[in-house]
């Protein structure tokens, strides 16, 4: 009986510190991820020609898992120089917003001065990084 006891002690000790050792690891991941900011000049951009199909609130699942601009902060610091660079990319060669959507919403296209406030946010962030 006594014995039982000890190994119900042990075995809750052991559970109780598994989920101590899971809650440290979670907290030292999210420390050495820094939050990307998108300035106020630059969110509207944003809103108006990405968050459609790249934020918590868009609809094609697909588009929103290649990008989510509201879960920018949750990613790696390689993985964030990445998807900037990326995003960038994908402005300058017009690919992004699509062709199709563009036809579809002239209105929200990016401008000529649009697009180059979003490079020069974009190479300030990866200058700081």
């Amino acid at each position: 009986m006594n014995n039982l006891k000890i190994l119900a002690g042990f075995i809750l000790i052991t559970f109780l510190f598994s989920f101590s050792t899971v809650e440290k690891d979670d907290i030292s991941d999210n420390s050495q991820s820094e939050k990307v900011d998108i300035p106020e000049h630059i969110l509207p951009i944003f809103k108006k020609s990405c968050f459609d199909c790249h934020s918590d609130e868009a609809k094609k699942i697909l588009s929103k898992s290649k990008l989510n601009f509201d879960k920018l902060e949750e990613l790696s610091e390689v993985k964030k120089i990445a998807t900037l660079k990326k995003v960038e990319r994908e402005i300058k060669e017009e690919k992004m917003p699509p062709k199709k959507y563009i036809q579809k919403n002239p209105e929200k296209n990016m401008t000529e001065e649009e697009k180059t406030m979003v490079f020069e946010w974009i190479k300030t962030e990866l200058e700081s990084k």
